[in-house]
Parts: C-alpha cells; sequence; structure tokens
C-alpha cells in the first residue's frame, strides 16, 4: 500500500490552485464478536479464530456499493501460528485466512445462530496471509490486528474491482477486557477495513485535501 506522504502548500498556492484531482481512502466498518477455545484474549498454536460481524453502513467513502436496504455480514476465519503471552504479547496467524461477505435481506444476523451470518449471497470471497496483532498486558488495553484482505471472487466482485484497486488494509481491535458478550463468543470485534489505492479520482478543494492529513 502507497503511504501517505505530507503535503506543503504555502497560502499563495492554496488561493491559486482552488481544485485537483486526488485518490481516496474508501473505508468501510465491520463490528462483531469472535469465537475460539480458551480463555478470552489468549490463544495457542492451531487455534481456529471465527469472528463474525455486522457492517456499519453509516460509514463515508464506502468502497463497495452497499445497498442500504440489505443486511452486510462477514466472517473472518483463521488459524493460530505463534501466540506469544507475557507482558508485550503477539499473535500470528497462519496464511489461508478467509474472509466471506453476505448480502442477505431476509434473516437478520443473530449470534446465537451462526448461520444467520452466511445465509446470503455471497459477495466478497477472499483472505489474508498477514494478519497478526499485538497487545500491551496493561490497562485493558486491546490487541491490535492488522493485516491485508484481499478478495477474489464473489458475485459483486466486479463492483469492488471497479473502486479499489489493491487489497483492503485491515486496522481492528480485539477487546477481551470490557464489556458483555453472547454467550460462546469471548472476544469484541471492531474492525475498520480501508481501500486506501483506488483507480478512480475525485475532485476536491484544498480545504478537503488538508482534512485527509489531519
Amino acid at each position: 500500500m502507497k503511504k501517505l506522504t505530507s503535503l506543503m502548500l504555502g497560502s499563495g498556492l492554496a488561493l491559486a490552485l482552488p481544485t485537483l484531482a486526488s485518490a481516496v481512502t474508501l473505508e468501510g466498518h465491520f463490528s462483531g464478536y469472535a469465537d475460539h477455545a480458551g480463555a478470552p484474549g489468549v490463544y495457542a498454536p492451531g487455534m481456529v479464530y471465527t469472528a463474525r460481524l455486522v457492517l456499519n453502513t453509516t460509514q463515508t467513502n464506502p468502497w463497495y456499493p452497499w445497498n442500504p436496504t440489505k443486511e452486510y455480514t462477514a466472517v473472518l476465519q483463521a488459524t493460530v501460528s505463534t501466540y506469544v503471552g507475557g507482558f508485550l504479547q503477539s499473535v500470528d496467524f497462519a496464511n489461508g485466512a478467509t474472509a466471506k461477505i453476505y448480502e442477505d435481506s431476509t434473516t437478520p444476523a443473530n449470534y446465537a445462530v451462526p448461520g444467520t451470518f452466511s445465509d446470503g449471497t455471497l459477495v466478497l470471497s477472499g483472505g489474508s496471509n498477514d494478519m497478526y496483532g499485538q497487545r500491551v498486558d496493561i490497562f485493558g488495553i486491546p490487541w491490535n490486528v492488522y493485516g491485508t484482505i484481499v478478495f477474489v471472487s464473489g458475485a459483486g466482485i466486479g463492483n469492488l474491482a471497479s473502486q479499489c484497486a489493491l487489497g483492503l488494509v485491515m486496522n481492528d481491535f480485539i477487546n477481551f477486557q470490557i464489556g458483555t458478550y453472547p454467550p460462546t463468543y469471548e472476544e469484541a470485534y471492531d474492525a475498520e477495513w480501508k481501500c486506501p489505492d483506488v483507480t478512480a479520482t475525485d475532485n476536491a478543494n484544498w480545504g478537503s485535501v488538508k482534512a485527509l492529513y489531519r
């Protein structure tokens, strides 16, 4: 992924150039709960980690043309490769983690019925080969999980490819110390999946461009 670089502008330039074409960071927000064997926040090699998520359709600049009359759910599943406990904790997930997003207009997602997260049309299917997490065991700090999700198939893959040039940057957290969870789930999962490189450009004024760097 290309990193955003700093933009240095004098006041004269800002007035002289009212518009320009710029790449837009597209976002999608998912939240839900995670299920795995063992204690919350503790992992072991070979453990299967499953997160069931619901799309928050109120986000701006979506990287997929979500239909506001539909429900979108995601199932993220990964196998733990290595885990380090103690004060500075880390977890690595094996290659081949899967991410699937479904579109549904009939059965609302219900954490007590896992099948309700995958009973719609599979619109995007892919996975991650670089998913990992880090945590400092102090003051209830949650796990920060990172990675790149690349979707390669699904009924809506053409809609994604027209907007997202590369894989999605997964920037999320797994919080197992604050809040309550549905039965059998150990952790809350809140994610911001971004697509910082897009094929198209949008016209924007200098004010909106500078806001990207704040």
